[in-house]
């Protein structure tokens, strides 16, 4: 079992960072602009070391376990699922007056 969780991480730390490369290269033509690790941090809602940390590939079990996740879902229910969330940050940046200088 140890075995298969180290052959299990070999795969997928390495494909994470390169989804969140990817999803920070979206992000800057998205958004028309350079985004620097501390620009996703904001826009994760996280701190400057965690998005460092995911970025070299010290990733927490939640994050894996949500991407899995994620990706056992068909195409449709997946955007879905991040509509869902879009929507439900939208909703929290409304009613909290700080949100506007998290994101940024």
């Amino acid at each position: 079992m140890i075995q298969l969780t180290a052959i299990n991480l070999r795969f997928f730390v390495p494909h994470l960072q390169k989804t969140i490369l990817k999803i920070q290269l979206r992000l800057q033509v998205y958004l028309g602009r350079r985004l620097t690790q501390s620009d996703l941090a904001a826009l994760a809602g996280t701190t400057d070391r965690t998005m460092a940390e995911w970025m070299r590939g010290g990733t927490p079990r939640s994050l894996d376990a949500l991407m899995n996740l994620l990706a056992r879902l068909p195409k449709e229910d997946a955007n879905l699922v991040l509509e869902d969330w879009r929507n439900e940050l939208s909703t929290d940046s409304a009613t909290d007056p700080t949100a506007a200088s998290k994101s940024q």
